[in-house]
């Protein structure tokens, strides 16, 4: 009476026929497996292509990466990926020999010169990417505006008369929809201007006020973690408008110099804390 069946024991129990069994939960796995490989696979190669036409072609966007293809994107859980090393990288439950090895790793990998930083020694990861500038070694330019970080100049345009921004040739999108909030019209004799800077891993963490800026609203606007590299900027459409971001707003008074200002502060992928010190 509670003897299986014979085709209940060829489906549970039958080890000698493998890949005719439907029922082998290995298949199943092994299939999963490979769809996953081959998928990280794509996404990986297509990334590399962007990083090739951003490297040589920077003014051309023939390697948007589809609407498919950015869904995919958004459901790696690259959010919890970030703030799990956000996390691991300021715990000082990870023994500080570990946080000196990956510092130094990341020292080599980079090439990156420390002999203008205020301290030598860090406790964490995270304090090496917060580390301070030595007195006098990021002087001032006699210039009205400065560059307010680190970083590659991924975008300028001058004169932005209309309220859309041009990411790459052939995809635009709106200030509107970075800044959570229209920037106001544009007075009369002077001009709009903007700028996407990417802090990159090697480069220090800080962001100061570009000119004399007077905030008048901080913004949080919660998004997604995707890479906004110089090959996610030419890979992924509207990368600055999805992700999790700060914006300051105000106004400039610099003598002549009048008008709006926004600065948007965007997170990502592993890089999705920002602090506001004023």
């Amino acid at each position: 009476m509670t003897r299986l069946t014979r085709r209940l024991h060829f489906y549970k129990n039958d080890v000698t026929r493998g890949y005719t069994n439907p029922m082998r939960r290995w298949v199943y796995h092994y299939l999963l497996g490979g769809l996953a490989l081959t998928g990280g696979a794509y996404l990986w190669w297509q990334y590399q292509l962007a990083a090739w036409e951003a490297l040589r072609h920077p003014e051309t966007g023939n390697r948007l990466c589809s609407a498919g293809t950015l869904e995919l994107l958004l459901l790696l859980p690259l959010n919890y990926a970030s703030h799990a090393f956000g996390c691991l990288s300021e715990s000082v439950y990870v023994a500080e020999s570990v946080h000196r090895l990956l510092i130094k790793a990341i020292v080599w990998w980079y090439n990156i010169d420390i002999s203008d930083v205020k301290q030598q020694e860090f406790l964490t990861l995270q304090d090496f990417f917060v580390r301070e500038w030595g007195s006098g070694e990021r002087p001032l330019a006699p210039s009205p505006v400065t560059l307010p970080s680190d970083g590659v100049v991924l975008s300028v345009q001058e004169d932005v008369l209309e309220e859309q921004l041009v990411q790459v040739k052939g995809m635009t999108y709106s200030i509107r929809q970075l800044f959570h909030s229209p920037m106001g019209p544009v007075a009369e004799g002077q001009k709009r201007v903007a700028i996407v800077v990417h802090l990159r891993t090697q480069d220090y963490h800080h962001v100061i006020a570009p000119c004399s800026f007077k905030c008048s609203e901080v913004v949080y606007i919660p998004g997604a973690l995707l890479p906004h590299t110089p090959a996610g900027f030419h890979w992924i459409p509207s990368v600055l408008p999805l992700n999790e971001r700060v914006v300051l707003l105000g106004r400039v008074h610099d003598g002549d110099l009048r008008g709006n200002i926004g600065i948007a502060m965007v997170g990502g992928t592993l890089t999705g804390r920002i602090a506001l010190h004023f």
